[in-house]
């Protein structure tokens, strides 16, 4: 599955980049990795600094939609593209892999509770998350 164009994902990309000129850099502030570090930046003459950050997240949109943009942490989507630059893979497709997985997992009998354990083993940092998730059923004798 490729890239479908992403018609309504402008005030999404947008509204991240403008939350991230507004945040320093470093990882201090939980940005530990920048475009210019993550190799050839194809964008480094154009007059707008963030031109390449925006084709990522316009990448990334036109996978899983640009709502999903604005209901993610702009630094989390900021590093997670950064990194997909890094690794050299693509970013809406790494994303589109993940959820598709997840869900063959979470809706095969067999594989549920697993899927939803290691899930909950992943977002333990964020408990605010971890509300939407129950615990797997307790196994029942017979």
């Amino acid at each position: 599955m490729g890239p479908t164009v992403c018609t309504d994902c402008s005030p999404h990309v947008n509204r991240a980049l403008e939350v991230l000129r507004a945040l320093p850099h470093g990882a201090e502030n939980g940005r530990p990795l920048n475009i210019g570090e993550a190799g050839d930046n194809p964008a480094a003459g154009s007059e707008s600094s963030d031109h390449y950050l925006r084709l990522l997240l316009e990448d990334v949109a036109g996978v899983v939609g640009g709502d999903f943009l604005s209901k993610t942490d702009p630094v989390l989507l900021e590093q997670f593209c950064i990194m997909t630059v890094h690794r050299g893979e693509p970013g809406g497709e790494v994303l589109q892999a993940l959820i598709t997985t997840f869900l063959k997992a979470y809706a095969d009998p067999e594989q549920s509770d697993s899927a939803v354990g290691q899930l909950q083993q992943r977002m333990a940092p964020n408990k605010s998350a971890l509300r939407c998730i129950s615990s797997p059923p307790a196994p029942t004798s017979i």
